[in-house]
């Protein structure tokens, strides 16, 4: 049985934010999109977002099956650890299966599977950060020196 990290590594680190900063710019060019109805560009810029998250997710994944992530803290309750576990658990699905089905067809209701689960997300490092200050969120903030 291998040690578990206190904290996620860089690769993870990196992955997980590229992705953040990929899904923010896929929501804001395909709103962009789907609001203009002619700008074939905004629409490009999104299905080519969706491309690389998918294929991040893809990496992401089979890093977390080689590096094993680091435990919930001993002081976080049973539940909030489970949820936090379905959240992460959802969004590899989400992240997975929604750039598959904009292959197939392109589709309004992903809005409907990705903003519960980033209100939630942001929400629970929100209050981490500001409500408990445990410090759970340095685990996946970016190294500094």
């Amino acid at each position: 049985m291998s040690v578990r990290p206190a904290s996620y590594d860089t690769v993870c680190k990196f992955l997980h934010w590229m992705v953040a900063a990929l899904l923010i710019t896929g929501l804001v060019a395909g709103d962009f999109a789907s609001q203009t109805q002619v700008d074939a560009l905004g629409y490009g810029v999104h299905t080519t977002i969706g491309i690389a998250v998918f294929v991040l997710t893809v990496v992401r994944i089979a890093w977390r099956i080689m590096n094993p992530s680091p435990e919930y803290p001993a002081f976080m309750p049973a539940w909030q650890a489970w949820i936090a576990r379905t959240c992460k658990f959802s969004f590899f699905a989400v992240l997975f299966t929604v750039p598959l089905s904009a292959v197939v067809a392109y589709n309004e209701a992903s809005y409907t599977l990705w903003l519960p689960l980033l209100g939630l997300h942001v929400g629970a490092a929100l209050y981490h950060q500001y409500v408990r200050r445990d410090n759970v969120q340095s685990r996946m903030m970016p190294d500094h020196g």
